[in-house]
């Protein structure tokens, strides 16, 4: 069987949680039965990113770097016909959009339902976007999956696809990587946010609720801002700066992978205050390496981090401001945080990602 899937959402420099599942699956993908072989479609700015093995192949896709618009279109026009020429047994499109005329048997991840959601953010024109391709896409698909149990059941209200049509199957974490041993970043002692800056990942509402803890004199550490800019990247910098929270809130940009794990060690706490996720990778990757973690209470968050995270309602920034202010205060509590984070992780692996993912592959083909 050979298996093809679309990579051109992994943009160096950028790296999101999606992007991070396209290139976890081919990397454990070909360890989970050698006999099955993928063809990866890949542009030469981020070929790079894929790890040669055996069974895996690089189709170079001659798709310029730097416009979402015309990726997309290149994907619609151009990508069928390179799959049919690579002979692929089935096409696996993992963030979000389908290529529709795609010759085989169409595997397709939807990562969140937020364009079909009424409180979005998203620019007009590419709520409308996300709107049209994705439920062509999913006329297309063959087989759909999801990232948790809470995107699946979301999905299925919202885009009306019956709950038993959608597969759930969990992202990972690599535990060699983040692992509690390990360089830590140097001066320690800070809160972490990881991300990009939507709106619906709440940056400006834990900015607000830092303001919160700064004016009441505690004396809060350092927040670090981690992750390549977003649509909300200028507003929340304006907020700091009219809070006057420049020296103590630090935009550190993007971070290569082989340094995140070390800011995940050196934090107190990482604070995930999403008003909505699909899934929450950051909770796990900070619990994997020990970091304790406060998440908003979101269904998603919950799935992932149970009882090893802490929930608060991020809604409100008093109520986020609180919860800080209790961790930061309570190293029992961390302590405490730091030991079941790991024991959690450990829960997910990329491996059983990938295994599960290849049954559905199977499946698929087999019809």
């Amino acid at each position: 069987m050979l298996v093809g899937i679309n990579t051109l959402a992994c943009v160096p420099g950028r790296s999101g949680g999606d992007a991070t599942y396209v290139r976890a699956l081919a990397a454990h993908l070909p360890a989970v039965d050698p006999s099955v072989h993928y063809a990866l479609f890949a542009a030469g700015w981020n070929a790079g990113l894929f790890q040669p093995a055996p069974n895996v192949r690089l189709v170079p896709c001659a798709v310029p770097p730097g416009s979402f618009v015309v990726r997309a279109l290149w994907e619609q026009a151009l990508l069928p016909l390179l799959a049919a020429r690579a002979g692929v047994d089935v096409f696996h499109a993992p963030v979000n959009v389908a290529p529709l005329a795609a010759p085989r048997p169409i595997v397709l991840t939807l990562h969140e339902a937020e364009p079909f959601l009424p409180w979005t953010r998203l620019p007009g024109w590419l709520r409308l976007y996300w709107q049209v391709m994705r439920r062509a896409s999913v006329r297309r698909a063959r087989r759909i999956l999801a990232t948790s149990e809470f995107a699946a059941a979301e999905i299925s209200a919202t885009m009306h696809i019956p709950r038993a049509a959608i597969r759930a199957i969990p992202l990972g974490v690599d535990t060699r990587r983040f692992s509690p041993a390990g360089p830590r970043r140097e001066p320690g002692g800070y809160l972490l946010w990881v991300g990009q800056s939507y709106p619906r990942k709440n940056l400006d509402g834990l900015v607000r609720a830092y303001a919160l803890l700064a004016r009441a004199g505690r004396r809060p550490p350092p927040l670090h801002i981690l992750g390549a800019s977003g649509w909300r990247d200028a507003q929340v910098r304006a907020l700091v700066s009219v809070l006057g929270l420049e020296r103590q809130v630090r935009f550190e940009g993007w971070v290569p992978d082989a340094d995140l794990a070390a800011w995940y060690r050196g934090a107190t706490l990482l604070v995930v205050p999403s008003l909505h996720e699909g899934f929450g990778l950051p909770v796990l990757e900070a619990m994997a390496c020990g970091t304790p973690v406060l998440c908003a209470d979101q269904p998603a968050l919950r799935e992932v981090g149970g009882a090893a995270a802490l929930y608060a309602d991020a809604r409100a920034p008093e109520s986020l401001a609180a919860a800080i202010e209790r961790v930061l205060a309570d190293e029992a509590l961390r302590r405490q945080f730091a030991v079941a984070g790991p024991e959690r992780a450990a829960r997910f692996s990329w491996y059983t990602t990938a295994a599960r993912t290849l049954e559905v592959y199977r499946a698929a083909v087999a019809g």
